[in-house]
């Protein structure tokens, strides 16, 4: 990911004006937002054409965010990856669990700080919550 942030710097450095000479993380998110319903839109219609179209505009404001940040969104995503394995073990799906469901479990258990969250498989191991 670290040659598209640099690609997403280049093209919005020759491009000062493109966002009103503001890249405000605000602005930015509500360009997402707007991405997002467009790719929501290609979805409800099942157009593969379309997704594919829609997804790197979502990605592509992703990387400007990270970009406004100073964020490596490459390190970012692998660090979450770890994380949420830590978070989500795989035992935790064995009884038919869904995302959602574990996602709810964790933030009523764990209070949703990321850097607060218990053991997990440990408390699965010893019977539960």
């Amino acid at each position: 990911m670290r040659e598209e942030q640099r690609l997403v710097h280049e093209f919005v450095a020759e491009r000062p004006t493109m966002f009103d000479n503001n890249r405000d993380p605000k602005r930015m998110a509500e360009l997402l937002r707007q991405e997002m319903d467009e790719l929501l839109v290609e979805i409800d219609k099942e157009d593969v054409n379309g997704i594919a179209g829609e997804l790197p505009d979502v990605v592509w404001f992703c990387l400007t965010i990270a970009e406004i940040y100073g964020i490596d969104l490459e390190n970012a995503f692998w660090a979450k990856g770890i994380r949420n394995q830590e978070k989500y073990p795989a035992s935790m799906f064995d009884n038919g669990m869904t995302y959602e469901q574990a996602h709810t479990l964790c933030r009523a258990l764990w209070g949703g700080n990321d850097e607060d969250y218990f053991d997990l498989p440990t408390v699965l191991d010893n019977g539960g919550v």
